[in-house]
């Protein structure tokens, strides 16, 4: 088990502005430099406080305190009296794990088994936002980077949206892809949303050029999304590179996009969100996309997405070594079977269909 340690991180003595106030303004600038809220901000007895993860999966903390508590925690040998007026004191805390600079991660013999079975290499990963631990199969892989392929229609669809480029996901963008396409489905009239669902490239990269290079450029950096490298082209960059993402990059993404805490308005992430959905139940639904870099020969596959129940959202991303067309229904089925094993998503009925 990897323990932790709290470290005072930041520290001012605050304005007027009520404790809840102040928290959500340190909130925004936290996850303006790439942090996740995982808990949001409440008022308790002692203060206001807020649980948030680093870029890296290290839990942040932060508090606003009466000026008396502060110094008890700052120092406590400097403790005021309780009667001093209550000016606030903002602290901020953070959880680190005991190996410096290195996610806590735990190796599911289950999901092994699964990628075993099906005589496949690759990686699954989810990230579990109570304790900001990594759990899954292959971890170097997991760490290693590889272009998004489709995947990458989720923040080409959040880019798109935010800057105008479209104005909502069901405006019907023209086709201006081949005649004798991959899915003849991509020849139908369609918005982002259908374009989501059967993963049409030719549509994506007509967004992509709305969106243009240099303004692409300055939102990926935004969004911090993997090496945040996209080149000279504008519609082959997710496809053919230099863009390239990690399993665990891409769950640190997700996680911001399901509590809408990316740096683009909550409106064009909600429809994201809604567009990304392929499965509900009972107090649940699942949020995913799939990939195939160099389809539909072999190439990465990838199946990434998050599972959510009430507030509580489970990021997971998978990606294997497809040796063709016949491993394309792999990625999902696998990533199915690896929710399940972890306990987070019942298996379903039916087989997937192996878009790009």
């Amino acid at each position: 088990m990897v323990g932790f340690w709290l470290a005072l991180r930041l520290q001012r003595q605050a304005d007027g502005t009520g404790a809840v106030a102040l928290l959500n303004g340190w909130i925004t600038a936290a996850l303006d430099l790439g942090a996740s809220l995982q808990e949001p901000s409440r008022q308790e007895s002692f203060g206001a406080e807020a649980w948030l993860l680093d870029p890296e999966g290290n839990r942040l903390l932060l508090l606003v305190l009466p000026c008396y508590l502060g110094e008890a925690v700052l120092n406590p040998r400097r403790l005021e009296p309780m009667g001093k007026p209550l000016t606030l004191l903002a602290v901020g805390l953070l959880a680190l794990p005991t190996a410096a600079g290195a996610s806590p991660w735990r190796d599911e013999p289950s999901v092994a088994a699964l990628f075993g079975d099906a005589g496949v290499e690759g990686t699954f990963v989810l990230l579990d936002e109570g304790s900001g631990e990594l759990r899954g199969h292959n971890r170097s892989r997991a760490k290693q980077r590889f272009s998004p392929a489709s995947t990458f229609k989720i923040p080409n669809a959040l880019i798109g949206l935010s800057l105008g480029a479209v104005a909502s996901v069901d405006e019907v963008i023209p086709y201006t892809g081949d005649a004798d396409p991959f899915m003849r489905e991509w020849l139908e009239p369609m918005g982002l949303r259908g374009a989501m669902r059967v993963s049409n490239v030719p549509l994506y990269q007509e967004l992509a050029r709305r969106i243009g290079l240099e303004r692409m450029r300055t939102a990926i950096g935004q969004l911090g999304y993997g090496n945040e490298q996209i080149g000279t082209s504008v519609t082959t960059f997710w496809l053919r590179g230099p863009l390239e993402i990690s399993s665990v990059e891409q769950t640190r993404f997700l996680s911001r996009l399901a509590h809408q805490s990316l740096p683009f308005p909550r409106s064009a992430q909600q429809q994201v969100a809604e567009i990304m959905q392929v499965d509900s139940g009972p107090g649940w639904s699942l949020h995913a996309k799939t990939g195939w870099q160099n389809a539909p020969a072999a190439g990465v596959g990838w199946w990434v997405g998050w599972v959510q129940r009430g507030d509580q959202v489970t990021p997971f991303a998978l990606n294997l070594a497809m040796a063709g067309a016949a491993d394309a229904p792999k990625r999902e089925q696998l990533g199915r079977a690896s929710l399940g094993a972890l306990g987070i998503l019942s298996q379903p009925s039916g087989a997937p269909v192996p878009v790009p």
